[in-house]
C-alpha cells in the first residue's frame, strides 16, 4: 500500500509540474500576442517601407479575391483593383495595395472620419506629383466639408518630386495645425523646409501629394 501511495503521488506531481509548464508557457504566449507591435503584419511592414503609416493602430487587412464586385462598392477607388490586391485600412486611412509589385494603387485618406478642425481659418496649398490631380482635389472637397476653417487656397502640378505625402508648415504659428492635419492624413510627415524646387506660397501649409501610379 505504501509503495502504491508513493507512486500515486509521484504520478500526481509530475502532471502537476507538467499543467504549471503548459500554463506557463500559453501566458507567455498570450503576452508576446498582446505586446506585437501594430506594423508586425509581413503586409503591413512592407506597405510601411514605402509610406508613412498611423502609429499604434492595429490595420485591417483584406485580400480583393473579386475585384469586380469591389469595383461595384466604390468604382473610383477600386479601378485598379486586382484580384490578390491587399485593403490596408485604418481609422483614418485606407490603401489599396499590390503587394507582389510593391506598389499603391490608391489611397483615400480620413476614412471614417477626418481629424478635428482649426479654431481659425487655415488656409493650405495642395501641390501634386504625377496624375495626382484627381486625389488633391477629393483631399479639398474632404477638407472644406470637414470644417469651415479650412480654406483651400490653391491646387497645383509641383515641380518638386516627393517620395511621400508630405506637409509642409509655411507659417510657424500654425504648426500645431499642421500636425494635426498631417495625422488625419494618415501620419504625413510634418516640416518646416521647402523643397528647392517647390514654389513659394503664401498659405500657412503646402500638403504636397506624392505619384502613386
Amino acid at each position: 500500500m505504501k509503495t502504491l501511495r508513493t507512486h500515486f503521488f509521484k504520478i500526481i506531481s509530475i502532471l502537476l509540474t507538467i499543467a504549471v509548464i503548459v500554463l506557463g508557457y500559453l501566458y507567455l504566449q498570450a503576452r508576446q500576442g498582446a505586446t506585437l507591435p501594430a506594423k508586425a503584419d509581413p503586409v503591413v511592414a512592407k506597405l510601411g517601407k514605402i509610406m508613412a503609416l498611423p502609429e499604434g493602430e492595429q490595420a485591417q487587412v483584406t485580400i480583393i479575391e473579386n475585384a469586380q464586385a469591389a469595383r461595384a462598392r466604390d468604382a473610383a477607388f477600386f479601378a485598379t483593383a486586382a484580384v490578390g490586391d491587399r485593403l490596408i485600412a485604418y481609422k483614418q486611412l485606407l490603401v489599396l495595395y499590390d503587394m507582389k509589385a510593391n506598389k499603391i494603387k490608391n489611397i483615400q485618406t480620413f476614412g471614417t472620419k477626418p481629424p478635428p478642425g482649426p479654431t481659425k481659418t487655415l488656409t493650405v496649398a495642395l501641390r501634386y506629383n504625377g496624375n495626382e490631380e484627381a486625389r488633391a482635389k477629393d483631399l479639398k472637397q474632404q477638407m472644406e466639408a470637414a470644417s469651415p476653417n479650412y480654406k483651400i487656397v490653391e491646387v497645383a502640378k509641383s515641380k518638386a518630386t516627393y517620395p511621400l505625402d508630405v506637409i509642409y508648415v509655411v507659417n510657424p504659428a500654425r504648426q500645431e495645425d499642421a500636425i494635426t492635419l498631417g495625422q488625419g492624413l494618415g501620419g504625413s510627415p510634418v516640416v518646416g523646409e521647402l523643397s528647392p524646387n517647390e514654389a513659394p506660397t503664401d498659405a500657412d501649409v503646402i500638403i504636397a501629394f506624392r505619384d502613386i501610379k
